[in-house]
């Protein structure tokens, strides 16, 4: 048996997702500028937790990094 796997299907699948994330957290998600990394990325998954989210810690960290990132250059 072959897995064929459905591009189409998870792009929308992700689309609906990302959607349903900013609608259950519009912008309340606040990552820190300041401290650890890892401070960090535990209060960002706090704040998702309590938005009855499951959050990934790879995905976490990178957003983490990325906001950071766009504090100091921009």
């Amino acid at each position: 048996m072959k897995i064929k796997i459905n591009k189409a299907a998870l792009r929308q699948l992700q689309r609906r997702a990302t959607r349903t994330i900013d609608a259950q957290l519009g912008d309340s998600l606040q990552v820190p500028k300041s401290g650890s990394e890892d401070d960090a990325v535990r209060s960002v998954e706090d704040q998702l937790h309590k938005a009855g989210l499951t959050p990934n810690t790879a995905e976490i960290r990178q957003l983490v990094r990325d906001a950071r990132t766009k504090d100091t250059s921009g």
